[in-house]
């Protein structure tokens, strides 16, 4: 599970995979909102009812994202 209290930016991977359309939309939404460094709170706020957690774990397992604690 991913924790508030991060920051997630888009890997070099996750940029190019953002224009794939063959990706599923929510995960290419979440990319264009983490393409900069990006709280986790502020993904919340944009995706809403959409919101998911796990989802954020699995783009960074994929390699897609990276997150870093915040400060």
């Amino acid at each position: 599970m991913t924790k508030p209290d991060r920051i997630y930016k888009c890997t070099p991977s996750g940029l190019q995979a953002w224009q794939d359309p063959d990706l599923p939309a929510e995960d290419r939404r979440i990319l264009g909102l983490v393409q900069k460094e990006t709280r986790a709170e502020v993904i919340r706020s944009f995706l809403r009812r959409h919101w998911d957690q796990v989802r954020l774990a699995d783009l960074e397992a994929s390699g897609l994202i990276v997150s870093q604690p915040a400060f």
